[in-house]
């Protein structure tokens, strides 16, 4: 290994460097996680603090080594590209806005889970958006056994299920958990909607009742639908609550 040299980074140590960065950021926010779980809400404050020390992490260790740690145990450098050409790595290193641009792009890109991170596998150079849009380029120091090359079919496999996935969990979070402004609720406002059908089902069932008790049959406002679904409201809400799924 010479480490005046380098030469683009390959696709499993990309991919490993990365699974390595992601199980780190499991464990900076399982603290948070665990209390969040026992207080049932995560509170703006934590997740502020959380998030401030997680990014500044990232930051500095990319800017003061040129790596994240998961880059680090595979051998992965990342480079200023526009000063990148006969140069040595420690000659090039991002400077401190282009550590921030791919910190935060990083942070925005996982909207679309690893999605927009599974690109480099179209590109030669095994770039993804957060190196374009901070005009960085990621390189391994290892000479490689080969050159590399562009995987279409699998990258788009690969991209297509990632990013539908990503933004399927995104969409999910967003409607499930309750937003406010002391932070947000981890109990789901989905069992409150059941239950506020099954409350209108018994409403228009004793009016249903009261009706029929006076000989008016449905003369008297008396909502007929939700009498009809009320079976499958019931059943709506006890299957569906314990995992099943909706019924309709």
């Amino acid at each position: 290994m010479d480490p005046t040299k380098f030469y683009s980074a390959g696709s499993f140590r990309r991919i490993g460097a990365a699974a390595s960065d992601e199980v780190l950021r499991v464990l900076a926010y399982l603290p948070l996680g665990i209390l969040a779980f026992a207080q049932g809400e995560i509170r703006w404050s934590w997740l502020v603090g959380v998030y401030g020390f997680h990014f500044s992490a990232r930051l500095l260790t990319l800017y003061l080594l040129q790596a994240s740690p998961g880059k680090i145990i595979f051998g992965l450098r990342v480079i200023d590209r526009s000063g990148e050409r006969g140069r040595r790595i420690a000659e090039c290193p991002p400077r401190l806005s282009q550590c921030l641009i791919r910190t935060l792009a990083d942070d925005l890109s996982l909207v679309l889970g690893w999605g927009t991170r599974a690109l480099l596998l179209w590109r030669f150079d095994r770039t993804h958006p957060s190196d374009w849009f901070a005009d960085t380029r990621v390189v391994q120091l290892a000479r490689r056994s080969g050159l590399p090359r562009r995987h279409w079919w699998s990258g788009a496999v690969l991209i297509l299920y990632l990013s539908a996935l990503g933004l399927a969990g995104s969409l999910d979070r967003l409607q499930t958990m309750d937003w406010s402004r002391e932070g947000i609720s981890l109990h789901s406002r989905q069992p409150e909607a059941r239950f506020d059908k099954i409350r209108e089902y018994e409403t228009a069932r004793g009016k249903y009742e009261t009706a029929r008790a006076v000989g008016a049959g449905f003369s008297s406002g008396v909502d007929s639908s939700a009498i009809a679904r009320g079976p499958l409201v019931c059943r709506h809400v006890l299957v569906g609550d314990f995992g099943a799924g909706p019924l309709f």
